[in-house]
């Protein structure tokens, strides 16, 4: 997900809630975990919850970029039609 926000900057405010919540609560668990804290039995769940979750986010954001790539991709070819290049 880091990477596809790296190469589409405009997406940050879309992602920018989620990472701040994910980030922070991950922060907060591997502090905890380095001061000597034992896992929980509920962190492996949460860990793949937050996997899950990140690549929702990241489909969600390709689905939306394939959409508005296809109304390019219209506008486009209606533009052509319309000038006689088509």
């Amino acid at each position: 997900m880091l990477d596809d926000l790296t190469q589409h900057p405009d997406r940050l405010p879309q992602a920018r809630r989620f990472l701040a919540v994910h980030l922070d609560g991950l922060e907060r668990i591997t502090a905890r975990l380095e001061a000597g804290a034992a896992a929980p039995e509920g962190l492996p769940p949460l860990l793949d919850e937050l996997t899950r979750t990140a690549g929702e986010l990241r489909e969600r954001l390709s689905r939306e970029e394939s959409a508005a790539l296809e109304i390019q991709v219209k506008v486009l070819s209606d533009r052509l039609r319309e000038e006689g290049y088509r």
